[in-house]
């Protein structure tokens, strides 16, 4: 039996398939806050695209609502996951939502569907992904890239962010002091690139992100 936790994050589905049991962040320089007109303007992109995509009526006028609003609800984002679940479920998939809190105390809901181990993995996919895009994914791709979201995410590197300095400069690295966040981070990936390139074994990596509390995913 394979299970999937789905999360519509960016331009990117972040999807993690694992026998038996299945599990997304970016930075920026500093919190900022979105202009609503350029939320809105984003939104009405997604929903252009939703449309080609062939997303369900209840979708659009989600959209639509997230348009007006300049904002996406929790409420509506969950709507739209229990749409998709219920799609995968009576598709032969049992799917269910479950409200995701990170580390940064934002709220995202998200589903895990059962691949059923009598149904083709290209075919159960195919069908997942074909009720994600219908019902929810759009409408998540807004809610997870709202200011709110974007804001939370941002305060939370902030906080994060010298104990990610103590952890590269512990091990040899030096950090800029006026690095910005967005460095930093680069600074840690690059490190990590570094151990795996050099062949450390992967239970000996020294993630600085990861020891930081930070998801660069």
């Amino acid at each position: 039996m394979i299970d999937t936790t789905r999360y519509a994050l960016g331009a990117l589905a972040v999807l993690v398939a694992v026998i038996v049991a299945g599990c997304a962040g970016g930075t920026s320089d500093g919190p900022t806050v979105a202009a609503p007109e350029s939320f809105r303007s984003k939104v009405i992109e997604i929903r252009s695209d939703a449309a080609q995509a062939g997303a369900s009526d209840a979708q659009l006028a989600e959209l639509d609502a997230a348009i007006a609003a300049e904002k996406v609800t929790l409420e509506t984002a969950t709507e739209a996951a229990n749409r998709a679940a219920d799609c995968m479920s009576a598709a032969g998939i049992p799917a269910e939502v479950r409200i995701d809190t990170a580390a940064s105390g934002y709220r995202t809901p998200l589903y895990v569907a059962t691949l059923p181990p009598e149904m083709d993995e290209d075919t159960a996919m195919a069908l997942v992904d074909g009720c994600d895009r219908r019902e929810q994914y759009f409408v998540s791709l807004a809610y997870q890239t709202q200011p709110t979201a974007k804001d939370a995410e941002s305060a939370l590197v902030e906080e994060r962010t010298p104990n990610l300095i103590e952890c590269l400069q512990d091990h040899g690295r030096e950090v800029p002091a006026d690095a910005t966040q967005d460095e930093l981070v680069r600074l840690a990936l690059a490190y990590l690139e570094e151990q795996f390139d050099s062949g450390v074994a992967p239970e000996l990596v020294i993630d600085c992100l990861a020891i930081a509390g930070i998801d660069a995913a």
